[in-house]
């Protein structure tokens, strides 16, 4: 999946969904959907690709779980115990347009 988003317009103070919804559309998690989309990771590989703390990564891939942008499925890691991989919902472009 590749993730566009466009924005019209936007002033921040005026709209509370614009509002949310640009702060859950951070960078971050753009970078976290831009590095499964070939690929699909384990948080480990992600925290170490993103430079970021595992409890950051692992709410972002919470919340865009949450909202069907990404998936994910725990699987053996042998000798290791298990690991979550997370992968994208589909590999067909995803573009979000906000008009004001």
């Amino acid at each position: 999946m590749f993730l566009h988003a466009k924005f019209g317009q936007t002033k921040l103070g005026g709209n509370q969904v614009c509002v949310g919804l640009l702060k859950f559309l951070s960078e971050n998690k753009f970078d976290l959907i831009d590095l499964i989309r070939d690929k699909p990771q384990s948080i480990s590989e992600l925290v170490k690709a993103l430079h970021r703390n595992r409890a950051a990564v692992t709410r972002d891939v919470n919340t865009l779980e949450e909202y069907g942008l990404v998936k994910s499925e725990m699987v053996v890691n042998a000798g290791h115990g298990r690991v979550r991989i997370v992968m994208p919902v589909t590999k067909e472009a995803v573009t979000l347009q906000i008009r004001p």
